[in-house]
């Protein structure tokens, strides 16, 4: 985990998810993920695959932010 960490605070999170090979799918999978959970079941998950799911999760919303800003500006 303190690998992961390194990786997010030092690097960001762009490449996190180069790293981890994922492509749109992949993130929008993630993402999804983390939308349909409960706090319970996102905390019953090894922190590892927590940090994993809420990187993910904020670089799918970052997309989606931007996708929306190009489109109505």
């Amino acid at each position: 985990m303190i690998f992961l960490l390194t990786l997010i605070t030092d690097a960001g999170v762009k490449p996190l998810i180069s790293i981890l090979g994922l492509k749109y799918e992949g993130i929008r999978y993630f993402a999804n993920s983390v939308i349909k959970s409960d706090i319970f079941q996102l905390n019953q998950r090894r922190e590892e695959d927590r940090y994993i799911h809420v990187v993910v999760f904020i670089a799918h919303q970052y997309y989606r932010l931007q996708d929306n800003l190009v489109i109505h500006f």
